[in-house]
């Protein structure tokens, strides 16, 4: 007759720390094939850097450095999104983010 092996924990602390890696670990696995890294991330080279001037808006900005098949108003929202704008104001002298599309 065969014996069953039972394992005992010896460190609860070395078993607790295992399992909490693997989780981490099992966690980063799906995440990544989930398709939830961003790849390109938000570095500053995905974005240029445009100073704002009297007269400026966000529509003609967009007009200028949006690409032109693209909607206006989800290219303003894109370069709201890009810089945290809760309203369309700008003032000279600001600088802005414009998302670059590749």
């Amino acid at each position: 007759m065969e014996r069953s092996r039972h394992m005992r924990i010896r460190s609860k602390g070395r078993f607790t720390m295992f399992i909490t890696i693997m989780i981490i670990m099992a966690a980063a696995v799906i995440f990544t094939a989930a398709g939830f890294s961003d790849v390109r991330g938000d570095s500053e080279d995905n974005y240029i850097n445009v100073s704002v001037v009297s007269g400026d808006t966000l529509w003609t900005i967009s007009d200028e450095y949006m690409p032109s098949d693209m909607d206006k108003r989800e290219a303003i929202y894109e370069i709201k999104s890009a810089n945290n704008m809760k309203t369309s104001e700008l003032t000279p002298g600001q600088t802005i983010r414009i998302p670059v599309s590749e």
